[in-house]
């Protein structure tokens, strides 16, 4: 299972190791947005979101690499992330699906101690084929 998706401002002065997190909480699709994620509903780790409350353990890492030479990219770069662990677990019914986090994780050895960002698509985005997506290929 790979979910793949897409970047268009990884402008910084290094790179940003990026990791998916399975949701534990609950939360309400009709009230989520990318800038309220679970509006209306208390995370378990209180007000805010909290990795080690809220969230599972991480898919293997992608590292996303800065453009210097544009602020802008278009058009996005695509990147994947393997979560089969998770959609696995999901599946055989030993975790609960509530969906995934993409969440940049701190890493010196990837960052150097930079301050990174990246700016994904997300659905509410009129340009439909850059909505992240996820994969699965199932085989018996």
């Amino acid at each position: 299972a790979t979910l793949s998706f897409y970047v268009w401002d990884p402008s910084s002065q290094g790179n940003t190791k990026v990791c998916a997190f399975p949701l534990k909480t609950v939360w309400d699709e009709a009230t989520a947005t990318w800038k309220r994620p679970a509006d209306g509903r208390a995370w378990k780790g209180g007000a805010a979101f909290s990795l080690k409350d809220d969230a599972g353990a991480p898919s293997a890492p992608v590292v996303v690499k800065p453009d210097m030479g544009s602020d802008t990219v278009d058009p996005p770069l695509e990147y994947q992330l393997d979560v089969t662990d998770m959609v696995r677990a999901w599946l055989g019914g030993t975790a609960p699906n509530h969906g995934l986090a993409v969440v940049p994780v701190p890493d010196r050895a990837v960052d150097e101690g930079y301050h990174t960002r990246f700016q994904m698509y997300a659905s509410e985005y009129q340009r439909v084929k850059y909505t992240p997506k996820l994969t699965v290929v199932l085989e018996k």
